[in-house]
């Protein structure tokens, strides 16, 4: 009896642990696909003080903006149609953003290191990398 309870629970644990990681690998599937569509976009790029974000600006005066927080990463879009947040969620991520100015553009990056259960030994780095080519603004 207390084989099979233990083997129940350790089951149940890799079933969680297993949906933790489908669900995390999805949230950065998604995050990559909007940082490079947002990238591809921008006519300009800059990183937010203390690299605490980045920020690009289309060409229509669109303002995108993403920053980290304790939850993952947070895109607020700011256009004259109006406002829009979407939220990246991830479990324990330590998030950095980073900018090397090259001549015709910018390459944007976000690194993010996470783990499913906080534990520093088992976390993942993740790296995200979009180039913004420098263009002229729209009058």
């Amino acid at each position: 009896m207390v084989v099979s309870t233990s083997l129940v629970a350790t089951m149940l644990r890799s079933a969680s642990s297993l949906s933790d990681r489908a669900e995390t690998r999805l949230v950065l599937s998604r995050l990559e696909e909007q940082w490079r569509t947002d990238a591809r976009a921008a006519v300009s790029a800059h990183l937010l003080p203390n690299e605490s974000g980045a920020a690009l600006q289309l060409a229509d005066r669109t303002e995108i903006v993403y920053q980290a927080d304790e939850h993952g990463v947070t895109r607020r879009e700011s256009s004259a149609a109006g406002n829009r947040v979407d939220r990246f969620r991830l479990r324990h991520p330590d998030v950095e953003f980073s900018a090397d100015a090259r001549p015709g553009g910018t390459l944007l990056r976000i690194a993010i290191r996470h783990s499913p259960d906080g534990r520093r030994q088992q976390s993942r780095t993740t790296s995200i990398a979009a180039a913004v080519a420098t263009r002229e603004e729209a009058p």
